[in-house]
């Protein structure tokens, strides 16, 4: 565990800067794992890190600049790569202080995905809020796709959810590319605060505006903004049936980008250039 100020951080000994807990003043902001550490895997953690891409590439495949790219299912049963690398990958931390801890990785370009990158994350404490931070640079010679991402697990209880989004992106025929960009249905109209328990989502937004996501537990007397920088243009949000949680994950490109035959400058995924780094930070504040 790691105290920054009022808000105190646990760290899984494993995959080393996915979070196990975070609280601010002796209140649960992120699900606490309860899990046995030897069984744990990321998916089972508070939070963790998505890049260099988010979401699920459709069987693993996809073409990028005339290369034809296969890459591993890390979900099983999912016949997907999900969610990137980073959330299974270990990461060396790099620096501690009162208020904040960042860890580093680094991908040699070998397995699991073939393009040389270095990733940084950060988290930093100032008063009611914590901001996470991440960066992806390419430290390969040719050009790579890009995305970050960050996965958050909150508790659900009688959570409500209210976010600034514009369009939820309806999925394609084989129910994993994210096609195209539609006004939502009331049943999924987020725009407005709704009880989690009504939603039945796994769908992905287009933020706007502030990009604020405002997420209120009434009976805890507990209200937590989001505020995602200007690279997270997306909102990814999951609230599975019958689980204690519900997750919403601000993102920089919609669901398997990578095989969306729409403009990059709609769907979010960067292309880096070598030496080039994709940045952006996540603030969370917490109103009692």
């Amino acid at each position: 565990m790691i105290k920054l100020g009022d808000w105190i951080l646990g760290f899984d000994g494993a995959v080393d800067a996915g979070l196990t807990g975070c609280s601010y003043g002796g209140i649960e902001i992120l699900r606490t794992v309860k899990s046995d550490p030897s069984l744990r895997d990321a998916r089972d953690l508070s939070a963790f890190v998505m890049l260099p891409f988010i979401g699920r590439i459709t069987k693993g495949v996809f073409s990028f600049k005339d290369e034809e790219v296969h890459l591993a299912a890390n979900m099983p049963p999912e016949p997907h790569a999900i969610h990137g690398r980073g959330w299974q990958s270990v990461w060396q931390r790099q620096d501690t202080g009162t208020d904040r801890v960042a860890f580093q990785h680094h991908h040699a370009g070998e397995s699991g995905w073939p393009w040389a990158y270095r990733a940084r994350q950060a988290f930093r404490a100032q008063g009611e809020s914590l901001t996470w931070s991440a960066s992806l640079t390419n430290e390969g010679a040719r050009d790579m796709p890009a995305g970050l991402g960050w996965h958050p697990y909150f508790p659900r209880q009688d959570a409500q959810l209210q976010a600034d989004i514009s369009h939820i992106w309806r999925a394609q025929s084989d129910h994993h590319v994210a096609g195209l960009p539609v006004t939502p249905s009331a049943q999924r109209d987020i725009r407005q605060p709704r009880p989690v328990r009504d939603l039945k989502l796994d769908h992905c937004f287009s933020l706007t505006g502030e990009r604020k996501i405002r997420l209120r537990w009434p009976k805890r007397h507990l209200s937590v903004t989001l505020q995602a920088s200007d690279i997270f243009r997306f909102l990814t949000v999951y609230t599975p049936p019958d689980e204690d949680y519900f997750c919403v994950e601000p993102v920089s490109h919609t669901p398997d980008a990578v095989n969306n035959t729409l403009p990059y400058a709609q769907t979010g995924l960067k292309v880096l250039r070598p030496g080039e780094t994709l940045q952006g930070s996540i603030m969370l504040t917490v109103d009692l």
